[in-house]
Formats: structure tokens, C-alpha cells, sequence
């Protein structure tokens, strides 16, 4: 039986997730076992009974400070075990928790968007803009720009400069104040970016 446990209301949880996260192996798990859970402002963790296998969380980057929006779907894990019986992290995680995670951003006027670098399978973005309009809350869009999603000032690292998939509101603007780079900008980004948004103006 699942069911979904979030850290703000129960903070007893946040060591007891740090834990877990020091036991993952395996394909990634350097994006786990050094990850700190102060990273996020809220994580949801999955559990079939007792037993964790799953978690995401909601994440404002550095450089997003005091701009109204927020990453849902941060350092999405799924346990092997669940994994196996055909599921993919994303969606398994999405379907029990996606709904908390908006409705948490939106009660503090936060806009919630899914980031997916641009180094992989260039349908990512594609995909989960398509399941987030058929499974998720509300409508969903994809901007032309590439977004800045890593610590500190904008740099040339591609796994830094993200796709969004962003929920639809009348405040989806402000994802344009955002560090940007063009519609198919290639490295170094930096020649181009506006690290204060509005893409293509200094």
C-alpha cells in the first residue's frame, strides 16, 4: 500500500530520508549520496508500507532567489525493487505525488516547473510535457529558451542549461526573469545569456 509522506509537516522524516539516500547504488547515485536534503524546501517520500522507495522534491536554485518560481520533480529517485515491476522514476513519482507539488507551490505563489537537461534523449522534454497535460493538474507549456538550473553564476556546463516544462497561470511570465540562454544556443552560453532573464537582452 502506498502512500506519501511530505517534510514539512513531519520534519522527524528529513534525517530518515538522509539515511536512505546514503544507501543508494548503482546507475547515479552520485546525484543521491552527497545530496543534501536542505537542498530542497519540501520532499515527498514514497513508501510501499514501511519501507521507503521513492522520493522527489521541490527546489528553488540559487540563482532562482526571489523570483516566484520553483523545480517540482527535484533528484527524482525510484527504488529498483519498484522499478521492476514497470514503472519509470518520473511517472511513478509524478502520479503520487505531482498534484502535492503543485498545490504546494501555488498556496505560496510559487509557479512549479519540471526541468530535464538537454544532454540526453532529445524526446525528455517532449515526453513529460505530454504526460504532465494528460496526468497532471492544469495545462503545461514548454518556452523556446534554455533555462540556468545550477549553483552560483551562469557557466558553460550543458547539464546546467535546462528545458522547462512550466504550469500554465496567469504569472507563467515570470520564468522569463530567470538566467536564460536562447531558443538552440549551443556552448559557451555565457557569451549570450542575460543572468538577470529576458533572453537575447543584456
Amino acid at each position: 500500500m502506498f502512500r506519501v509522506v511530505n517534510t514539512i509537516d513531519n520534519p522527524e522524516y528529513l534525517p530518515v530520508l538522509q539515511n536512505y539516500m546514503q544507501t543508494i547504488s548503482g546507475h547515479r547515485a552520485e546525484n543521491f549520496v552527497n545530496l543534501k536534503v536542505e537542498r530542497a524546501l519540501q520532499w515527498y517520500i514514497l513508501y510501499d508500507t514501511k519501507w521507503i522507495v521513492g522520493f522527489c522534491g521541490v527546489q528553488i536554485p540559487d540563482s532562482w532567489k526571489d523570483k516566484g518560481v520553483a523545480r517540482i520533480m527535484f533528484r527524482t529517485y525510484l527504488a529498483p525493487e519498484v522499478r521492476g515491476k514497470g514503472m519509470t522514476i518520473t511517472r511513478h513519482n509524478w502520479n503520487y505525488s505531482g498534484k502535492l507539488m503543485v498545490d504546494f507551490c501555488l498556496s505560496r505563489d510559487l509557479i512549479p516547473v519540471i526541468s530535464r537537461e538537454e544532454t540526453g534523449s532529445r524526446n525528455a522534454i517532449k515526453n513529460v510535457h505530454i504526460n504532465a497535460n494528460r496526468t497532471g493538474p492544469g495545462k503545461w507549456f514548454v518556452p523556446k529558451e534554455s533555462f540556468y538550473t545550477c549553483r552560483g553564476e551562469p557557466n558553460d556546463d550543458p547539464k546546467c542549461w535546462q528545458k522547462l516544462v512550466v504550469l500554465h497561470t496567469d504569472h507563467d511570465s515570470r520564468i522569463l526573469t530567470l538566467p536564460c540562454a536562447p531558443d538552440n544556443h549551443t556552448p559557451p552560453y555565457t557569451h549570450s545569456i542575460s543572468k538577470h532573464g529576458l533572453c537575447g537582452k543584456a
